[in-house]
């Protein structure tokens, strides 16, 4: 009996409320474990979204910037190639080599670097803050007769520049209304229309303007049909292009304060001593080339519709890229600190506009500098 008794108080023991044994959850930690996952859930959303929002921009940015990064390797690799062939040959007292013309009295007088070809390197013709404008000849093996097209060997004349204005010239023919852009241009001449042989008239040193055998490449040569100078990418605002030395240090034709300036033809001729000028007749053993590019988005939004470039950008370049230096070059890009407003990052920045800046420095293969 006794017995019987204890195992009843037990079992009434284990049915008493407030113990654990046998009991589910309550509602309130029901609530608690739901709130607690759909914050979970919440975070995780908002993770993913921020994720998936950050990868459409940058795929939407390396899209919008993808043209102009495509041109800028097609440039470096045809700068990578220009030539000027240079050979040592003798100068008379008149500074001149033997030709047909003066063969019959050439004295020979100094021994020196000649080339018939020329590398010129200077500011932009038509707006100096867009940076500068390139010439030199390279073997693109490009002709005009299809009989020739891809020789190997074949040299042609080279132009780059950035230039702002509409595609009229060059637009398809179904497509009514202009597109007014800033643009890197491409200037592209034949085998059999390359000037730089025509006469040796031609091959002249820069002396403001371009020598007259860019005449066909240059920006005067630009809107019509047929000219050979074509855009090679969009929504390219500046086109800088610095020559350096073996050791980085730039090299121009004139003082550094006379703005960016190359010329491979500048005082061709050996001095009296018999000593040429560093440049003459030879190629810059590097280049370095920066390349500032906004997008599309931006271009449109600013869009003048009319030769009148937009302010936001004119503003933002002016005065820049005019005086030779690396250092002044960074100056002129970001500025000398986070409170300089001055500088093209800044100015870009606060007029809400997109943009990318692309650097490198091209090697000359065909230099063949010597000091």
């Amino acid at each position: 009996m006794n017995h019987l008794w204890a195992l009843s108080v037990s079992h009434l023991e284990s049915k008493k409320p407030g113990t654990r044994s046998g009991r589910g959850f309550t509602l309130v930690e029901l609530l608690v474990a739901m709130a607690v996952l759909a914050l979970m859930l919440v975070m995780m959303l908002k993770v993913t979204d921020l994720t998936s929002t950050t990868v459409t921009r940058s795929s939407a940015k390396i899209d919008a910037f993808a043209a102009g990064r495509a041109s800028f390797d097609i440039l470096n690799q045809r700068l990578s190639q220009a030539r000027l062939n240079t050979f040592w040959d003798y100068y008379n007292a008149a500074g001149q080599v033997r030709s047909a013309a003066n063969a019959a009295t050439f004295v020979a007088k100094n021994y020196g670097r000649a080339s018939n070809l020329q590398f010129v390197l200077c500011p932009n013709t038509v707006h100096p803050y867009y940076g500068q404008e390139l010439y030199f000849q390279a073997p693109e093996a490009y002709s005009a007769n299809s009989n020739y097209q891809s020789t190997q060997g074949l040299l042609n004349g080279c132009s780059y520049f950035v230039r702002y204005g509409s595609d009229a010239a060059f637009k398809p023919g179904a497509v009514a209304t202009n597109r007014y852009r800033y643009r890197l241009m491409q200037g592209m001449e034949s085998t059999e229309n390359l000037q730089i042989f025509q006469t040796n008239a031609y091959l002249t040193s820069y002396t403001g303007r371009p020598p007259a055998w860019t005449a066909n490449i240059n920006q005067t040569n630009v809107d019509t049909v047929a000219s050979p100078v074509k855009p090679l990418s969009d929504n390219v605002i500046a086109l800088i292009v610095m020559p350096l030395d073996l050791d980085g240090s730039i090299v121009v034709t004139n003082a550094p304060s006379n703005t960016y300036n190359y010329d491979s033809q500048v005082n061709p001729a050996p001095a009296a001593n018999g000593v040429q000028g560093l440049t003459a007749h030879q190629l810059p053993p590097r280049i370095q080339v920066t390349l500032v590019l906004i997008d599309e988005a931006s271009a449109a939004r600013i869009d003048t519709r009319n030769n009148t470039p937009p302010a936001a950008i004119e503003n933002a370049l002016a005065g820049k890229f005019t005086v030779p230096s690396m250092d002044q070059l960074k100056v002129d890009l970001y500025g000398t600190g986070p409170s300089d407003t001055t500088s093209l990052v800044h100015k870009l920045t606060a007029s809400h506009i997109n943009y990318q800046i692309l650097n490198t420095s091209v090697v000359l293969r065909e230099s063949k500098w010597s000091k």
